[in-house]
């Protein structure tokens, strides 16, 4: 069973929400923009769901995003390209706008 609490690590679930939540999934959308060849810009979406087995049956419920997803694919991209792992959103800019050889 999956606790609230994990759950809203990655999404924003109202507190009094008294659901009993037994699964969470989500879906990464990655977009990439070149701006000149060397540069891009990097979009990263999460739709993030959780899942309630009711009465009525089984229900996936999209819910608000934390961006805690979104934020651990980042991470991962950015330790991916440049071998480590990033310190601050302003390094982590820096580094993803960076030329690397």
């Amino acid at each position: 069973m999956v606790a609230q609490s994990e759950l809203n690590r990655y999404a924003s679930i109202v507190t009094d929400d008294t659901r009993n939540w037994t699964r969470g999934r989500y879906t990464i959308t990655v977009e990439v923009q070149s701006i000149d060849g060397v540069s891009a810009n990097i979009s990263v979406n999460a739709k993030i769901e959780g899942r309630t087995d009711g009465p009525t049956g089984a229900e996936w419920i999209t819910l608000p995003s934390s961006g805690a997803a979104e934020q651990d694919f980042l991470n991962a991209l950015i330790e991916n390209l440049t071998g480590t792992a990033p310190s601050s959103p302003e390094s982590r800019r820096a580094k993803l706008i960076s030329k690397h050889p």
